[in-house]
């Protein structure tokens, strides 16, 4: 029998007591198994009083940027695991309506790899992408659509006009203009997009849809800073001047914060705070940092009025000290974000840590009826229940002050060996003991197994490897947070290609950046636009030398990638020219464009390749940063013997990176490195119909589940089958994420798995 038949055939579900399902959501679900924050996602429990005065205090910014129409800036210090994310995420649901249209704009900004002079338009196309959510088309349910609806209504009423029609809409355009005090043609692009998507809500006909369609899309991408050709530009009226073939335009650097601003201005009409938050700042390069906050600086000055805008930086206190005292934060970009009154999370005391377990507790027991009846004698008489008083007084005796982490690490570990308990000896036997005193299980206090360094390796790699798979998830949830870039695409495969320079297991000698080219300054503006977006490397082979050239072409102009592709072809002393696109932004050439590309393929595959990224590879090199950022913020740790946990060294992570081979088992880094390995498992796939049904009918009376619990018994298989249950995770993992973007389910990464709740059925 087939697992399909098998599935198809067992009814156990349907005839399940009250008691079996009690029993069997404490076996599936540790309610404090995620000890972190990875999203700003809405918070399964929060206890708001706990770093009350540090989010009132930003609420309070949000809120007096909003109703003063000015600019504000904000330092939040916190150490890894006291709660700021966690108080990010409680702030951004903050500005969150009851539906995805009706948010306010929360800009979470981290791993940030793009050059610094690039940094600002790079700021602002993942502003508008979040906005738009990542599209290309349908943007009248995106946010960005709805900010503009409110706000043209808002100017209305307050002019006394109850309805917009052809006959008014210029008129309250025009007083919404002067209103907002904007850049003109940032305006007429805003409001270009806005027009083009009201237009298409009407029934009109096929050729009059696509011009509306084309119009929006391209007034989206120049919002976004992309390159646009002559064409495109005349097409939205830009006062553009054509000097030669290879010209294309994009929004100037001062149009920038004008874009930054009018945005803001216009979610303020419209009712909705603005807030741009920077996280882990201590993982930028110090040029980076000094470019962000020239941003800052230049953002907030320019928002004394008519603004709406509150800019967060948050960070490792002593990093960020460091840059005050050394300028790399001026003293006047200092001022602007508030350094001499920063935010600063503290330690719990015990108090508030039993808080935090209560509040897991009470949203667990009450989020179904069943838990909630079986669970009340006791819960009533033990609000710790079932962890129990006797354990909670040994966990934290003689300790007076706790991490967020910690506590819930603590009580995690308790939770499992309840689990183990009712997986040997039952259900109802478990209950009936469980008041009794219980050896306290802790990873505080835990050893980890073995001693020597390679088993200390092969945790670090496991605590790594899920980590890694976390981001990716979590970047697959919200692709608009990571939206198709060459600047940024260069930044990743650059520093992480510098991880390898010289490693005895790869080729590369060495990575050159073109700000580095001695030539450099040799060259035409139009030219360096150009060569902004490669990578050269040097490889060596057999005691040869060998020049690679990598090209990242993520553009729609038709005129930007010919110019691109003409750069890669004329390097003659180059054996090796790689072209870089992504799924979301393929090559797009004309005439010019295609002779050059054919030219190039005529070089022969052994000295030119394309390689198309899809955005799963572009999320795992971001995924790859991402990881090694939060050992550098020490948000990586890994429990040693009886010390505790410690943190994982930035070292420790790219020695792991290596152990891995996930740098070598990466689409494109493995071109610098040396030949791709070609390992590909195959993994039976059960039915993906099934499946959904099994988790839309096992959500319905469940409140919530990891999914490898809900693989384990979609399969049918048992504790001791988990490390098979990895190799069906990936393929569990997007199937939720496609429920999750349908609207079906609500999805959170936890390491290499998800947690889902159900949102409604579809």
């Amino acid at each position: 029998m087939t697992v399909v038949q098998t599935i198809l055939t067992d009814t156990k579900h349907d005839t399940q007591t009250s008691d079996d399902k009690f029993f069997e959501s404490i076996i599936s679900i540790n309610p404090f198994s995620r000890n972190r924050i990875t999203d700003t996602s809405p918070l399964d429990s929060d206890v708001t009083s706990i770093n009350y005065a540090a989010c009132e205090r930003l609420k309070s910014l949000a809120q007096k940027a909003l109703q003063e129409k000015r600019s504000y800036g904000a330092l939040l210090f916190a150490g890894a695991g006291l709660g700021k994310s966690h108080l990010l995420a409680r702030i951004a649901n903050s500005v969150a309506g009851e539906h995805i249209k009706e948010k306010g704009c929360f800009l979470f900004i981290h791993n940030l790899q793009v050059s610094p002079n690039d940094l600002p338009r790079y700021l602002l196309k993942t502003c508008v992408s979040k906005l738009a959510d990542d599209r290309s088309e349908n943007f009248d349910t995106t946010p960005l659509f709805d900010i503009c609806n409110r706000a043209i209504l808002e100017a209305a009423r307050q002019e006394g006009i109850s309805s917009i029609s052809s006959a008014n809409y210029q008129d309250v355009k025009k007083l919404l203009m002067h209103r907002l005090d904007s850049d003109k043609d940032v305006f007429e692009i805003i409001f270009q997009f806005y027009f083009s998507v009201r237009k298409l809500e009407k029934k009109r006909d096929l050729e009059e849809s696509k011009r509306y369609a084309s119009l929006a899309a391209l007034a989206a991408r120049w919002l976004k800073g992309e390159n646009l050709d002559y064409s495109e530009a005349r097409k939205l009226n830009l006062r553009v001047e054509k000097k030669s073939e290879e010209d294309y335009f994009k929004m100037s650097d001062d149009q920038i914060n004008a874009a930054f601003l009018t945005l803001a201005r216009l979610a303020a009409v419209a009712n909705r705070q603005f807030i741009l938050c920077f996280d882990q700042v201590e993982n930028m390069s110090p040029e980076s940092v000094t470019a962000l906050s020239r941003f800052v600086h230049s953002i907030i000055d320019a928002g004394e009025q008519n603004s709406n805008i509150l800019i967060i930086l948050s960070g490792v206190k002593d990093t960020i000290v460091e840059w005050l005292k050394d300028g790399t934060i001026s003293e006047a970009a200092a001022d602007r974000i508030s350094c001499k009154s920063p935010i600063e999370l503290a330690r719990l005391r015990r108090d508030d840590a039993e808080k935090i377990l209560e509040s897991r507790l009470t949203s667990f027991f009450s989020s179904n009826e069943h838990l909630t009846e079986r669970s009340n004698p006791f819960f009533t008489n033990d609000t710790v229940f079932p962890l129990g008083r006797d354990w909670l007084d040994k966990a934290f005796a003689n300790v007076n002050e706790f991490r967020p982490r910690d506590v819930l690490t603590m009580a995690s570990e308790r939770w499992e060996s309840i689990q183990r308990e009712i997986h040997t000896s039952g259900g109802e036997n478990w209950l009936s003991n469980w008041q009794k005193p219980s050896k306290m299980s802790s990873k505080l206090q835990e050893e980890v197994p073995g001693s020597s360094t390679n088993s200390l390796h092969s945790v670090i790699d496991q605590q790594i490897k899920d980590r890694f798979n976390e981001k990716i998830n979590e970047r697959k949830l919200n692709p608009g947070e990571l939206p198709a870039d060459a600047g940024n695409l260069l930044g990743l495969c650059t520093q992480l290609l510098r991880m390898c320079e010289q490693h005895p297991e790869y080729t590369l000698v060495r990575v050159e950046h073109p700000s580095n080219d001695r030539h450099g300054t040799k060259k035409l503006k139009t030219e360096e636009k150009n060569l902004a977006n490669e990578l050269r490397a040097i490889e060596k082979v057999d005691s040869r030398e060998i020049r690679n050239r990598a090209k990242f072409v993520l553009t729609e102009s038709k005129t930007s990638a010919a110019a691109s592709l003409r750069q890669l072809l004329e390097q003659p002393e180059c054996e090796h020219r790689i072209l870089v696109t992504e799924d979301r932004l393929p090559l797009s050439v004309a005439v010019a464009g295609k002779k050059h590309f054919e030219s190039l393929q005529s070089l022969g595959e052994d000295r030119f390749k394309t390689i198309q990224l899809s955005f799963d590879d572009y999320a795992k090199l971001d995924s790859l940063m991402a990881v090694y950022g939060d050992s550098k913020s020490g948000d990586l740790e890994v429990i040693k013997s009886n010390e505790g946990p410690r943190s994982i060294k930035p070292e420790e992570v790219i020695e792991s990176f290596h152990r891995q081979k996930l740098f070598t088992n990466n689409a494109l880094l493995q071109e610098f490195l040396n030949e791709p390995s070609n390992i590909n498992i195959q993994v039976i796939k059960p039915s993906e119909q099934e499946f959904r049904k099994f988790v839309i009918d096992r959500l319905s009376w469940c409140s919530g589940e990891d999914l490898s619990a809900l693989v384990r018994s979609f399969l049918g298989k048992s504790f001791d089958d988990l490390e098979e249950l990895k190799t069906y995770l990936p393929w569990a993992c997007d199937i939720a994420t496609q429920m999750h973007h349908e609207g079906v389910l609500n999805a959170k990464p936890w390491n290499d798995d998800m947690f889902v709740t159900m949102l409604g059925k579809k």
